[in-house]
C-alpha cells in the first residue's frame, strides 16, 4: 500500500473556485476549507444541497460572474467542467498570471499521485457504490479520503474528504474534465483498483457511439497495474466484457451463475433487502436489485484491501443511502412522494422496480424530465417508454432538457407519450410549471405513490407539487426519514 507523501505546505493557500456549486468543485472547496486553506468561489446557478453546505462552512459564494470577485492575493483558480474560456473571472485570472486548474487536474496533481486509488466507474450506480465503499472502509477503522458525486444521508458526511490517508475512494465520472480538456475524468484518477458497475451508452453530447463511450473504460482497464484489481458486474454484458483488457487480477460479482462472487437468496420486503454473498448474509435499508448489486460490488472491492465480507455486512446494515436516490420527500395521507435524479433507462427501470418492490400494490405516478436523450434516435427515445411502463400507471412529462446542444433531431415528447399510451401508461406532456403541478395533483389519489424524476436543480418544482398535494389530498405533509 502506498504511503501518502502529501505535504500540505505545498498546496496553494488562497484558492478561488469557479462553478463552486457543482458537486465536484463544491466538494473540493469544502475539503480544502477543512485543510485550513482560504477558499472563495462564484457560481451563477446556486441551489441546495451544495449552496447550503457551503454557507454552513462559512465559504463566501458570489452569485454572478465578475472579475472583481478575485482577491488581490490569490494563489490558484480552480474551474468546474462547464466554465467557458470567456468567463470574466477566468479571463482575469489568466491576465494576472494566476495558475489555473480544472478540478480534476488539481486533484490529480496534489492528491492522487500519492495515494492508493480505488475508483468506481460505470454508467449508473457509481455514486451509491462509491459511497458504500467509503462507508465500509470508514466503519472498518480506516480513514479513507474520498470523492462522492452525491451527499450521503448522514450529518457530517462530506462529498469529498482529503485527510492525507493512504487510500482514496473516487467516483469515476467518464465525462470530460473541462470544456478545453476532453479527457474523461476517471482516466486522471490513476486507479489501482477499478470497479465497473455497468457500461451502456450515456452522455450522447460527448460520446456519439457505443464504441466511443466504451473506449475510455477499456483504456482505464488497460492502465491498471499488475498488482491492482479489476472488479466487474457479472450481470452486465458491457462491464463483464472488459475482463480481457487488463493484466491485473479480475473478479466478477453478481446474480449470474458465472460470477466468482455470487449473490444468492435475494428477498425484498417493505423496508429492506436481504441476500447472501459467498455465504455471508447482508441486510440493506435500501430497495432494489441494483442496490444489492452495488453493495456486493462495494463489499468485494473492500475485501481486496483486507476488509472481510462480515465487516462489510455489518457496515452496510446502517448505510442510509444518498440524497437524490429513492429519496422520500414526504408522506401525505397514505401517499408517498419520492424524488430521484434518474434519467438513463438503466436507472429509471432500477428506481421504478425498487419502489414497486417497496409498494407492490400501489399505483405509481411518475413526473419525468427526459435528459441527455441523444435526440429522436437516441437510447432514451427507444428504451424509456418500456422502462416507465415496467411499473408506472401514469406519467407527466416535462419537455426534454438535453443539456449541451446536439446535432441529433430533437427528442420527440409527443411520440414518447404515444409510445407510453400504447404500452398502457396514461401519459401527458406539459410545458409550464403551473400545468405540471395541476396535472400531477389531478392524477394522484390518496394511497398512490408519486415519483418525481428530474435533474438536480432548484427545489421550487417539488415544493409546489407537495404544497398542492397537501390541499388536494387534505392532509399535511410529513417530512423526515422513513420509520
Amino acid at each position: 500500500m502506498k504511503s501518502n507523501q502529501l505535504d500540505t505546505a505545498s498546496l496553494p493557500r488562497r484558492i478561488h473556485l469557479l462553478g463552486i456549486c457543482g458537486r465536484m468543485v463544491g466538494g473540493l472547496a469544502l475539503a480544502l476549507h477543512e485543510l485550513g486553506l482560504s477558499i472563495s468561489g462564484s457560481d451563477a446557478r446556486q441551489f441546495p444541497p451544495m449552496s447550503d453546505l457551503l454557507a454552513a462552512a462559512g465559504i463566501k459564494v458570489n452569485e454572478a460572474w465578475s472579475r472583481g470577485h478575485l482577491s488581490r492575493r490569490l494563489d490558484a483558480v480552480v474551474t468546474g467542467g462547464a466554465i467557458e474560456e470567456t468567463n470574466p473571472e477566468l479571463v482575469e485570472a489568466r491576465r494576472r498570471g494566476v495558475p489555473v486548474w480544472n478540478a480534476t487536474s488539481f486533484l490529480e496533481e496534489y492528491f492522487l499521485r500519492h495515494s492508493e486509488n480505488m475508483v468506481v466507474a460505470g454508467t449508473k450506480g457509481k455514486t451509491t457504490t462509491t459511497a458504500m465503499l467509503a462507508w465500509i472502509l470508514h466503519h472498518a477503522g480506516w480513514t479513507p479520503n474520498f470523492l462522492i458525486g452525491g451527499v450521503v444521508r448522514k450529518a457530517g458526511w462530506p462529498l469529498m474528504r482529503l485527510n492525507q490517508g493512504p487510500v482514496m475512494v473516487l467516483e469515476g465520472d467518464e465525462y470530460s474534465c473541462s470544456l478545453t480538456d476532453p479527457a474523461p475524468k476517471f482516466l486522471r484518477y490513476h486507479p489501482r483498483h477499478l470497479v465497473v458497475t455497468n457500461v451502456r451508452l450515456d452522455h450522447p453530447d460527448r460520446f456519439p457511439t457505443e464504441a466511443a463511450y466504451r473506449a475510455p473504460f477499456e483504456q482505464a482497464c488497460a492502465s491498471l497495474p499488475k498488482e491492482g484489481n479489476l472488479i466487474l458486474n457479472a450481470d452486465d454484458a458491457g462491464s463483464s466484457s472488459l475482463a480481457g483488457f487488463t493484466s491485473a487480477p479480475v473478479t466478477t460479482v453478481g446474480f449470474s451463475r458465472q460470477a466468482i462472487h455470487r449473490i444468492t437468496g435475494f428477498r425484498s420486503s417493505g423496508k429492506a433487502c436481504r441476500f447472501q454473498l459467498d455465504g455471508v448474509s447482508f441486510c440493506l435499508r435500501l430497495s432494489g436489485r441494483m442496490n444489492v448489486q452495488n453493495s456486493a460490488l462495494a463489499a468485494v472491492t473492500a475485501s481486496v484491501v483486507g476488509v472481510s465480507l462480515s465487516v462489510s455486512s455489518a457496515a452496510l446494515a446502517d448505510f442510509p443511502g444518498v440524497l437524490g436516490r429513492q429519496e422520500l420527500l414526504a408522506r401525505i395521507g397514505d401517499s408517498w412522494i419520492y424524488s430521484d435524479e434518474a434519467y438513463h433507462p438503466l436507472a429509471v427501470r432500477a428506481v421504478l422496480d425498487a419502489i414497486k418492490s417497496r409498494h407492490p400494490k400501489r399505483k405509481i405516478i411518475v413526473v419525468f424530465a427526459p435528459s441527455y436523450t441523444g435526440g429522436r434516435g437516441g437510447i432514451a427515445q427507444r428504451e424509456l417508454p418500456s422502462c416507465l411502463a415496467s411499473a408506472a400507471s401514469a406519467a407527466v412529462l416535462f419537455p426534454a432538457c438535453d443539456g449541451p446542444p446536439s446535432a441529433a433531431a430533437p427528442f420527440d415528447d409527443q411520440q414518447f407519450c404515444r409510445d407510453l399510451i400504447t404500452l398502457g401508461v396514461m401519459a401527458k406532456t406539459i410545458s409550464t410549471l403551473t400545468e405540471l403541478v395541476q396535472t400531477t395533483c389531478e392524477l394522484v389519489s390518496n394511497g398512490d405513490i408519486l415519483l418525481i424524476c428530474m435533474p438536480p436543480g432548484p427545489p421550487v418544482t417539488k415544493q409546489r407539487i407537495l404544497k398542492q398535494l397537501e390541499e388536494t389530498l387534505g392532509h399535511p405533509a410529513k417530512r423526515g426519514p422513513e420509520k
